[in-house]
């Protein structure tokens, strides 16, 4: 087994586990909003969550750039790669998003719903991105 094939199964290791779990964001979101669980208990809830995916996306990113190296580049010139590299960055934004409403958006406000709906969306736009990235990394379009 080459070393490239090795770096492809830890990517596609660190996509599907790591990754894999923004879903819990938004889905734990409208749970929360749906039965009016207190924002305390949805933060305690989702920090594990949080962390897992920051470093899973930290080494999903980490594990495409040490594909690209053991391709001597190669990679880095197709669209396919930059795109699902850029995917992966609007995931990982979209999900520090999501957790800073949950630390500073309910402090303020007597009403969490609409701070809950926000970790919501944005936790749907990290699940939206890696879902595009998967879609460009399998089809390679450009």
């Amino acid at each position: 087994m080459s070393g490239y094939s090795v770096a492809v199964s830890i990517h596609v290791l660190f996509a599907v586990i790591g990754t894999g779990l923004l879903g819990a964001i938004p889905l734990l979101a409208r749970a929360a909003r749906t039965s009016h669980t207190p924002l305390s208990v949805l933060e305690t809830t989702l920090r594990p969550v949080f962390l897992f995916t920051q470093i899973a996306l930290g080494l999903t990113f980490l594990s495409g750039a040490v594909m690209d190296f053991l391709t001597h580049g190669a990679l880095h010139d197709q669209g396919w790669f930059r795109l699902g590299a850029l995917a992966i960055v609007v995931a990982g934004i979209a999900r520090a998003r999501a957790k800073t409403l949950l630390k500073r958006g309910g402090a303020s406000k007597p009403d969490p719903q609409p701070v809950i709906r926000g970790i919501e969306g944005w936790g749907a736009v990290a699940c939206f991105a890696i879902a595009a990235a998967t879609v460009v990394m399998e089809l390679k379009p450009f």
